[in-house]
């Protein structure tokens, strides 16, 4: 396990047109550091979140999320990487679909 502390962005911006129609993007960035217990090492992390989605009035609705998260150790120990993307769309009927594209994980020192 370990232990951080960081701080966090945070940066959203919204447009509506005169239909109804909008569309919004968020980006969250954060930074972290802190140590392993009970080994510890000192880490360093950060965290990117990328939102972005748009509605046309009412619908379809799409969104497509990104996050990446990366733990590295001040050693060798081995460092743990995430990606993910997800892709939702609701069609004009209201159906959903979804789709998880490329997860990844790893611990490599």
């Amino acid at each position: 396990m370990v232990v951080l502390t960081g701080q966090t962005h945070t940066v959203v911006d919204v447009t509506q047109s005169n239909s109804g129609n909008f569309s919004s993007t968020v980006d969250v960035s954060s930074t972290y550091s802190g140590a392993g217990v009970p080994s510890a090492l000192s880490y360093q992390g950060s965290d990117v979140l990328h939102d972005e989605y748009a509605i046309q009035n009412p619908l379809p609705f799409e969104e497509t999320i990104l996050q990446e998260f990366h733990l590295r150790s001040q050693t060798g120990a081995d460092n743990f990487l995430m990606r993910l993307q997800f892709h939702f769309t609701v069609n004009n009927q209201g159906v959903l679909t979804a789709d998880v594209s490329n997860p990844t994980t790893s611990c490599q020192g």
